[in-house]
């Protein structure tokens, strides 16, 4: 697995370097050498607080931890165990979804029994007519519904997009790529 360390205000040392390294390649086992794993840590203002923000993406699927706190080594750790947990708990699905084409690893990996295989339950199901608009025209449509996200034709691009309201309070723009 091909590993990419970002820091955001905040340098980079040997000693960080490794430990992520070190750390990331226990998901070595679940993954190819294809696959790519983003770790960015970012130097938060408050107390000298920290945020590691770990993504991996494997055939279109999206393992995520996001922690904050002020033990970075701890959180690269933890962000490690999250993402793990996430296979053992989605393992069954996953190979569903692949039809069985999924590394030889995960073959041995048994399912996590802390997590019960539940369906998801999808209870309702929203029909409405997308029309194209700007992203300003979206977030201001979301901001009038109380909505955390909204989905709209992008009239620049004519794909479907979704804004959506971060915890920060800023907005965020989801766009698809092939």
């Amino acid at each position: 697995m091909k590993i990419s360390i970002v820091g955001r205000r905040i340098d980079i040392t040997e000693e960080i370097k490794d430990w992520t390294e070190k750390k990331f390649a226990k998901l070595d086992k679940f993954f190819d050498v294809s696959t790519e794993a983003t770790v960015v840590i970012e130097a938060l203002k408050q107390n000298k607080h920290t945020k590691v923000e770990s993504t991996i993406v494997w055939k279109g699927v999206i393992f995520r931890a996001e922690l904050s706190g002020n033990d970075l080594l701890g959180q690269i750790d933890k962000s490690v165990d999250i993402i793990e947990r996430q296979i053992r708990k989605n393992k069954t699905r996953l190979e569903k979804r692949f039809h069985g084409d999924v590394p030889n690893n995960w073959i041995g990996i048994t399912q996590s029994t802390d997590y019960p295989q539940a369906a998801y339950n999808v209870v309702k199901t929203k029909k409405f007519p997308v029309k194209p608009m700007s992203v300003d025209e979206a977030v201001m449509q979301m901001e009038m519904l109380n909505h955390e996200f909204f989905m709209f034709v992008n009239e620049e691009t004519s794909v479907m997009n979704v804004v959506y309201k971060r915890k920060d309070g800023d907005y965020g723009l989801l766009v698809p790529y092939e």
